[in-house]
């Protein structure tokens, strides 16, 4: 399900993709580094990173990787950066990135409009 040390290496991630595992393993790692839980910090991070990427060239490129292969990167980067602050297993982070990945695509959707509860 992870991949593997060796496995990662030899797999050459887009760009942006290995711009972005970098980016959101050493910001969530500073907001665990500063008191916050993993679950707060992962929150804070995912806001953080979507706003820097609204208008990146590198959004398509990003949202084109599967959910799946990109929270098991985020979570093998994170855990080489800062295991020794995170105290939930690796398939614990992995589950919870996951959940708040596929959480935030429930968000974007847009929602019919409803006229004073009617609809």
């Amino acid at each position: 399900m992870f991949p593997s040390a060796e496995s990662a290496n030899q797999l050459d991630l887009p760009p942006a993709v290995s711009d972005l595992t970098k980016n959101f393993s050493n910001t969530i790692c500073l907001e665990i580094s500063s008191g916050l839980s993993v679950e707060n910090a992962a929150q804070i991070t995912s806001r953080k990173t979507l706003k820097s990427l609204i208008f990146s060239d590198s959004l398509k490129q990003i949202l084109s990787f599967s959910k799946v292969d990109l929270t098991s990167y985020l979570t093998k980067e994170i855990f080489n950066n800062c295991a020794n602050e995170i105290f939930i297993s690796v398939k614990e982070l992995n589950q919870f990135l996951l959940d708040l990945a596929n959480r935030g695509s429930d968000e974007r959707t847009p929602k019919p409009f409803k006229s004073f509860g009617i609809g």
